[in-house]
């Protein structure tokens, strides 16, 4: 097998093999990923029986998402062979780990709390396992418990009884079943529970029964019904107490060997009713533990129900697309979108921007990993799989402290109802987090933006293509929130993506004029907060237009602090308003803001781009050129950062290190190796006056009368000392409603030059220019 390719992938090497499966480590060809594929043995291919339980198994896992349940991707067959293609992972299966050597009692109850919680997943669903035991429990490499092997597993119903999900009836004998399938070992029946040995119909009890025997030989190496034969393990499990588990081994907890115990209840109405009871038990025991508070089992403590404790801070992740379909993307990123955006007006939640984790999307991350790399407290994931007018979206919210689930869900529904669940997710969420709303809040949550789908959707397709920050996807971004407005007069978000849109099309993203462009952003940015004043995205972008066009400081400065009340979790907020604040030399605050935008959009390029321009505008050089290589570490095709680095480092007198960033900025930007060469050339012979001169005369050769450029010759003919022709520029700038000028104070960011406008800050009628827009000189 190693070696063959299966339609796309490609058999590596076998990973593990029993008696109903062998798996083998593959890669993915199409997505470059390694997976698991698992295949019937070869002398069952052609059995029906074990034919079913494959299919069921597969169908079984394609109906739960859990991080403690092995995740299935696909099911498929190519040369008359079936087969599974699951995640991945590396470890061992628990009856390795205990073969090798004993479990901690830390260990022991981290595992157990994250099974009962898969169980717990999976009992909501209707579908009970059957075959809990060590060896279909697998342990990663990082600590982290799946659950395999879900090929025995039925459905059950509130009156206990059974529903096959391969087709067969209830009344199934269980035992038969179990003893007679091959490969199924004397291990099997050592970890039924007593009616699942009488051959009795099923509920979620027999899985807690099951889960009691394996966390009995976890905790003491022994099992808890022994026997050499069939027969002998049958009446243990009817008939027989376990030795408590404290005598076999004196570290067993008090609570700990109470929780076994109780699992082990033989009368189902006395054991645990629901995996959910049982996970709580165990995570007190797993606080008392943690807290020292541990007592021998012969000298119990009271009993103290773990309360989770609140989570403040949290990350969505961009939910995957199960369809296939590039088209589907903008509806997938734009219900992350939404539910990021509803979720960041919670108050005491610290909510991560979509640009931080957006970077990880397509990616399969691991979201015990994102919430360690962003320093969040629970993660919430999504898949969603899109079938013509079919939608299936599962999510999931997990605790990043110990992996256990706090909720997860999956929505059947038709395309058209995409609105009401993206509320839907957002309320349960809120509520599973248990945050204290105020009237207006909890209000505020429940309250549709636009009781239109269609208008929603293309909504959403504004969206999608605004984030692209391109003319032409701007313009496209226009025609969608326009189309969204048309069929839903009423929409404020549709509103405000309008405003953001027309802004980006006359600032540096299109060209626009100002004069044409930033009235209607300021039009749309209005009529929004008209329709609806606790916007905060709409208070946001008519603070833009105010400080890059109508250069109003206080109307802006009114509401960037709106918009913040609103919406501490809007980094683009921070971010804007830190550039405002460095603009106006209010530097130290200018930086703290930059720095509220980083904690809540970490991976943001831009972001991190914007804290380092805030200390190079203060003055601060080191921390400037630190910050810089950091956000160059992050995308090291970000030709702004570094124009930027350059410019810190001729202000340092580093000139050779100036004009590396120099060229290499131009080079990203697209320009051609002759005119990198005349540069780099002007330098070698004139130094960084010769690299200037050089650099004014491309940029006027090329200029085509956009407010942008006007600015930058502006720019390079003060450096050179051109008194009144840099002024000549900046009145173009200046008639041209040009929001570039707002940097004067801040080191004019796409200008390859150390302090663009040192030589005009005596200069009258630079000093009358500063003036007449209001700024400090």
């Amino acid at each position: 097998m190693v070696g063959k390719t299966f339609t796309h992938y490609r058999i590596l090497e076998m990973s593990g093999k029993g008696g109903m499966g062998v798996v083998y480590r593959s890669e993915d060809l199409k997505l470059h990923r390694e997976v698991a594929l698992k295949f019937l043995p070869q002398q069952l291919a052609h059995d029906r029986e074990a034919l079913e339980r494959f299919n069921r198994e597969a169908r079984v896992l394609s109906s739960l998402n859990h991080p403690n349940i092995c995740t299935i991707y696909d099911i498929d067959e190519d040369e008359g062979m079936t087969f599974i293609v699951m995640e991945f992972m590396r470890g061992h299966t628990l009856r390795t780990r205990l073969q090798e050597n004993p479990l901690s009692m830390k260990e022991t109850l981290n595992l157990a709390i994250q099974i009962t919680d898969a169980l717990d997943a999976a009992h909501s669903k209707g579908i009970i396992h059957r075959d809990i035991k060590p060896g279909n429990i697998f342990v990663t490499e990082r600590g982290q418990a799946k659950l395999l092997d879900f090929g025995l597993a039925k459905r059950y119903r509130a009156d206990d009884s059974t529903v096959g999900l391969g087709g067969k009836s209830a009344s199934d004998d269980e035992s038969t079943v179990l003893l007679s399938n091959p490969g199924v070992t004397l291990g099997t029946i050592a970890y039924m529970s007593p009616e699942q040995a009488r051959g009795e119909q099923l509920d979620a009890r027999t899985d807690i029964f099951s889960l009691g025997i394996v966390l009995y030989e976890s905790a003491t190496g022994h099992p808890p019904f022994p026997g050499d034969t069939p027969a002998v393990i049958f009446d243990q499990i009817l008939n027989q107490t376990p030795t408590p588990p404290h005598q076999l081994n004196p570290k067993v907890p008090s609570l700990f060997a109470e929780i076994i115990n109780r699992a082990l209840e033989k009368d189902c109405p006395q054991r645990y009713q629901k995996a959910a009871e049982m996970r709580t038990e165990l995570e007190s025991a797993r606080e008392q533990m943690s807290s020292g508070r541990v007592a021998s089992a012969t000298k119990p403590i009271a009993r103290s129900p773990l309360v989770r404790k609140t989570i403040d801070s949290l990350a969505v992740l961009p939910f995957a697309n199960l369809s296939g379909e590039p088209d589907a993307d903008y509806l997938i990123d734009g219900v992350t979108e939404s539910i990021i955006s509803a979720l960041s007006e919670l108050p005491k939640l610290r909510v991560m921007a979509r640009s931080t984790v957006f970077r990880y999307k397509g990616q399969n991350a691991d979201p015990l990993a994102v919430a360690r790399e962003l320093g969040v407290r629970a993660v919430l994931t999504g898949r969603v799989l899109l079938r013509g007018d079919l939608l299936r979206i599962d999510t999931e919210l997990v605790d990043a402290k110990d992996g256990a689930r706090i909720w997860g869900d999956n929505y059947h529904r038709r395309l058209s109802d995409v609105l009401a669940i993206e509320e839907e997710i957002s309320r349960e969420i809120s509520g599973k987090l248990r945050l204290k709303l105020t009237g207006s809040k909890r209000k505020r949550l429940h309250k549709r933006t636009t009781q239109n789908n269609e208008a929603f959707q293309l909504y959403l397709r504004g969206r999608y293509f605004w984030n692209k920050r391109t003319e032409e996807n701007l313009n496209r971004a226009v025609e969608y929130f326009q189309q969204a407005i048309e069929q839903d007069p009423a929409y404020a978000l549709a509103y405000s993506g309008l405003a953001d849109s027309y802004f980006y099309l006359g600032y540096t993203f299109g060209h626009r004029p100002p004069r044409e462009s930033m009235p209607k952003a300021k039009a749309a940015a209005m009529k929004a907060l008209e329709i609806d004043d606790q916007l905060a995205e709409a208070h946001a972008s008519l603070a833009i237009v105010r400080f890059f066009y109508d250069w109003d400081w206080a109307g802006a400065e009114d509401e960037f602090k709106r918009a913040i009340e609103l919406n501490p979790n809007y980094a683009t907020t921070h971010h804007i308003y830190a550039v405002f604040l460095g603009a106006l030399r209010r530097y130290e605050e200018s930086i703290a803001e930059a720095r509220r935008a980083l904690e809540v959009d970490p991976l943001s390029v831009p972001v991190n781009n914007i804290v380092a321009m805030m200390y190079r505008a203060a003055g601060l050089y080191d921390e400037a050129i630190e910050q810089f290589k950091k956000t160059l570490e992050m995308d090291s095709l970000m030709s702004l950062s570094r124009t930027c680095l350059g410019a810190v480092y001729e202000l340092k007198g580093m000139t050779d290190q100036a004009i590396r960033e120099y060229l290499r900025a131009k080079e990203i930007g697209g320009r051609g190796g002759d005119e990198l060469a005349m540069l780099r050339r002007a330098y070698e012979t004139s130094g960084m006056k010769g690299y200037h001169a050089k650099a004014l005369e491309l940029a006027e050769a090329r200029w085509d009368g956009w407010h942008v450029g006007a600015f930058e010759i502006a720019a390079l003919h003060a450096t050179l000392g051109h008194t009144d022709r840099a002024m000549e520029y900046l009145e173009k700038a200046y008639e041209a409603r040009s929001g570039i000028l707002v940097w004067f104070n801040l080191g004019s960011p796409s200008v390859g030059v150390g302090d663009a406008f040192a030589s005009l800050r005596s200069h009258p009628p630079f000093l009358a220019l500063l003036q007449r827009m209001g700024l400090p000189a």
